[in-house]
């Protein structure tokens, strides 16, 4: 589960990155569950409306809900599809349970889209049936306090970020840290290393 503290860190971004990348290795899906604000169908080439919130509402089957990624092999999406009245309940429900369940059967990998830990608790309740947790953390935007917020928060349904990505840093600002990554700024982006 790819999660973060506030909305626009970086979730969407990194979530497809890192499926992306898991298709290389297996059968992948990229499930968006960040029901309030679902933004992943603005990446897709196909911008199909029924999604996870239909299947579950039995207004579509879970084949036609998932996509095959068309330039991705091993790559699916199953969007949020139609934003429900009740995100939270729909979490909490045995129907997704369940779901989580035969989706593990079907796929190697599934890197899920969360909603971020501070807004709401779907990310909490989420938490509870993936096996980690990563945590984005946008460059100059969020606070050490607000990090810390957010892992206090995991903790206190005992669940822990394995690990954090840094979202959204300005590779300029790295050349202030020294000679090697002054060159290797200049050697991939074409710039001066003075």
């Amino acid at each position: 589960m790819v999660t973060s503290s506030i909305p626009a860190e970086g979730k969407t971004t990194t979530s497809s990155n890192l499926a992306l990348s898991l298709s290389q290795m297996g059968k992948t899906l990229l499930l968006e569950v960040d029901l309030r604000k679902p933004r992943l169908k603005n990446y897709l080439a196909d911008k199909q409306h029924l999604g996870l919130t239909d299947y579950l509402a039995g207004r579509t089957t879970l084949d036609e809900a998932i996509a095959a990624d068309p330039e991705a092999a091993k790559l699916s999406h199953l969007v949020a599809g139609t934003i429900p009245p009740n995100p939270l309940e729909i979490v909490s429900s045995q129907s997704f349970e369940h779901l989580i369940r035969d989706l593990r059967k079907k796929f190697q990998y599934i890197v899920i889209d969360a909603p971020p830990v501070i807004a709401v608790s779907d990310a909490l309740v989420v938490g509870q049936l993936v096996d980690a947790i990563l945590m984005i953390i946008k460059s100059d935007s969020t606070s050490k306090k607000l990090a810390e917020t957010t892992i206090k928060r995991l903790a206190q349904v005992h669940l822990r970020p394995i690990g954090a990505v840094l979202e959204q840093q300005d590779v300029t600002k790295l050349s202030e840290y020294g000679y090697e990554t002054a060159y290797y700024h200049g050697h991939y982006y074409n710039t001066p290393t003075s």
